[in-house]
């Protein structure tokens, strides 16, 4: 898990470790809320599921993501096919919402949220 904190944390996502991730999140009131259906710790890749979710999150500011040991695995194909088995709909973030003009100017939360936080089961 200390590889998938590093990886989070140099792509800008705050983490927060939690022994009870679900608790925590509701400090998170103004934040949208969402459960990782899986998480790739070798990229620190997120999927997510479903349509509203998806909305949601690319609309709100702050994204908060709640994420429990048992969804965490080795590799990014495997994380992915796990999501993939059980939502439909299913999208991935590892990062605040970034892009770049041609001339590579940086323009945050154009297609997501500015801020990214994860809720990691654990201590």
């Amino acid at each position: 898990m200390e590889r998938l904190v590093r990886i989070l944390k140099k792509n800008g996502v705050d983490v927060v470790l939690s022994k009870n991730p679900e608790v925590t999140a509701l400090e998170f009131r103004n934040a949208h809320v969402s459960h990782a259906l899986s998480v790739a710790e070798d990229t620190g890749i997120i999927f997510m599921g479903g349509e509203e979710d998806r909305r949601q999150s690319a609309l709100s500011d702050h994204h908060v993501v709640v994420v429990r040991r048992d969804v965490i695995l080795s590799d990014t194909v495997s994380a992915f096919l796990k999501a993939r088995n059980e939502a439909r709909i299913i999208f991935a973030s590892n990062t605040p919402s970034k892009t770049a003009d041609i001339e590579g100017t940086l323009i945050y939360g154009m297609h997501g949220a500015i801020r990214l936080t994860v809720i990691l089961e654990g201590e």
